[in-house]
This record gives structure tokens, sequence and C-alpha cells, in this order.
């Protein structure tokens, strides 16, 4: 029998996660909602799950973003609102500048607007 491919894989991980854990209620965070969100957008990438197959940890690496990350540089968004800036500037990377604290930010301004200014 032949192993099954890492998106196969993948997709099951979804599916057990998503069958044991409660619907996401912003009240009550668990730290596996953000896990599940990661999962569904690299699930629902035919190109990812694609890539996700070919990924050989001895000669590639991975840089991994997360909504975590956005709301870093971008605390006043939603959680949603980050979900869309991650998909924005995988929609639009350019790998001769890469990813990094400024392009976060400049999309998330680009979909929402300049952050408010910080309290003082």
């Amino acid at each position: 029998m032949a192993e099954p491919s890492i998106a196969t894989a993948l997709r099951c991980a979804l599916a057990d996660l998503e069958a044991i854990l409660p619907e996401y209620d912003p009240e009550h965070e668990h730290s596996a909602w953000e896990t599940i969100t990661e999962l569904r957008t690299l699930v629902d990438s035919e190109e990812r799950l694609q890539a996700a197959d070919r990924y050989d940890p001895a000669t590639q690496i991975v840089i991994v973003w997360s909504v975590e990350d956005v709301l870093e540089v971008r605390p006043d968004l939603a959680e949603e609102q980050a979900i869309q800036v991650l998909r924005l500037v995988d929609k639009n990377h350019d790998a001769s500048i890469g990813t990094n604290w400024e392009t976060l930010e400049s999309f998330a301004s680009d979909l929402f607007g300049e952050a408010p200014p910080e309290p003082e």
C-alpha cells in the first residue's frame, strides 16, 4: 500500500481537528483555532498542496507567516481581516522582496487603511 501524500495527511488532520474542537468563539480562545485557520488556507490551495507533496526538508526551507504575525503589526484588525492580509500577501508575493514585517503592514494598510495611532 502506498504511503499517503502530505496533502492527504493535511486534509485528514484538518478534518480530525474540526471534529473535536467546538465552534469558534472569540470569548473562549483556543490555541488550535489558529492551526485550523492555517490548515484551511493550505488545504484550500491545490498549488500549495502540490508543493507540500514535493517538499524535502533536506534540501528546502519553508517560512511561515501567521495571523498572529499580522496582528503583531496591526492589533486593530480582527482575525478574519488578518487572514485577508495573509491571502493578499501570498497572492502578490514578490520573491525579490520577500515577506517581512513591513510587507504585512503595507498590505494591511492597502486593505484596511492606516493603523489608528497608538495611545500615548
